[in-house]
């Protein structure tokens, strides 16, 4: 009988058990709590949290929320929270730097769903995000990823691409620009690499500029080439150097020009036109080989023959004419020329023959 009366104690006891359990939850789901904020629930609002805090209390098994954020994920609109946070000044803990850069104000968090139903993820650890097949990030808006105090790593895997398209990739009209700021720019490319620009390319540097080739360099151009260097330029070549022009070439120098070349220099040409004002050599031996020569110029009018042949027949007839033409070549000895050589010869032999006469 004691063993009943036991058992019917221990079942009102559940049962009184349960009936507080009923009570409880009847006060958790009822609506004048689901409206109240102090009970830490929130459906009846615009937003869902969850709030981890740094560390634990003081007695280390509570948590006391004062000692900043740990972890902390928001749905839906912003929370009080992070209206707290930012009444606090410690909205930097909750906000990526982007969004702080971009609003201003009580902007900060009456904006932080973007006027409608966002996610909110913060912490004072890592962020992990571990996909087995595939992850996609798509946002109508700004996209930004910004390291602080680290490196910012893209890689693929082996054998794969990287594909960075700025706007349309079919329609040029509908592409953007590329910008890339950085104090260095190192690329490595370990096999063929290639350029496609189908309008203007520009380029400025507004430091020093190397360009290091260990391998041979190839430029081919179906167009005009304009170069416009308003400063000095050093060319250097240590090895064997080929130029060939097709088409036509002219050179203008608005300034002085020098050229040295200590060793040697050949310059071959089929025609050559030298047309100008004034030229000076300064040689210290020059040989020349012409087969023809013409000179005119303001002051004097001279022409001469390869070669000036004069008979002995003639010098026998006009003796007189001889001697007229010996003093001429007399005079003429001082150039030494050949052709005055051979009118000396041909005057003497006909001395010698008019003496014979007489």
């Amino acid at each position: 009988m004691s063993t009943t009366q036991q058992q019917l104690d221990q079942l009102a006891n559940t049962v009184s058990d349960l009936g507080d359990d009923i009570n409880d939850l009847q006060r958790s789901t009822s609506r004048d709590a689901l409206v109240d904020a102090d009970t830490g629930t929130h459906y009846q609002t615009a937003y869902t949290y969850f709030y981890v805090p740094k560390t634990l209390g003081g007695d280390n098994t509570s948590f006391s929320d004062d000692t900043g954020l740990g972890g902390f994920i928001r749905l839906g609109e912003y929370s009080d929270m992070e209206q707290a946070a930012y009444t606090g000044n410690t909205h930097s803990s909750y906000y990526p730097a982007q969004h702080l850069a971009a609003e201003s104000g009580t902007g900060i968090y009456t904006n932080a769903a973007g006027g409608g139903k966002g996610i909110l993820l913060a912490c004072d650890g890592r962020v992990l995000v571990k996909a087995g097949e595939k992850l996609f990030i798509n946002a109508a808006g700004e996209i930004g990823i910004e390291s602080t105090n680290s490196t910012i790593k893209l890689k693929s895997g082996d054998n794969q691409n990287i594909d960075i398209i700025a706007g349309n990739a079919t329609d040029n009209t509908k592409r953007g620009k590329v910008n890339i700021t950085a104090k260095a720019y190192t690329r490595d490319v370990r096999g063929e690499e290639y350029t496609i620009v189908n309008s203007v390319s520009r380029k400025y540097y507004e430091a020093a500029s190397y360009s290091i080739y260990h391998a041979s360099s190839y430029k081919e151009v179906w167009s005009r080439t304009d170069t416009l260097h308003l400063g000095a330029s050093y060319t250097y070549f240590f090895g064997f150097k080929l130029t060939t022009h097709v088409g036509a070439s002219i050179a203008v120098l608005l300034a002085g020009a020098v050229e040295i070349a200590p060793v040697s220099k050949i310059t071959l040409y089929g025609i050559k036109t030298d047309i100008g004002y004034w030229k000076i050599d300064f040689c210290a031996f020059k040989t020349e080989f012409k087969k023809g020569k013409i000179e005119t110029n303001a002051i004097s009018n001279y022409s001469s023959a390869v070669q000036v042949d004069t008979t002995a027949t003639t010098a026998r007839t006009e003796a007189v004419a001889a001697q007229t033409q010996a003093t001429v070549a007399n005079t003429n000895a001082v150039a030494a020329e050949t052709g005055n050589v051979k009118a000396m010869i041909a005057f003497w032999e006909a001395k010698i023959a008019s003496t014979a006469q007489v």
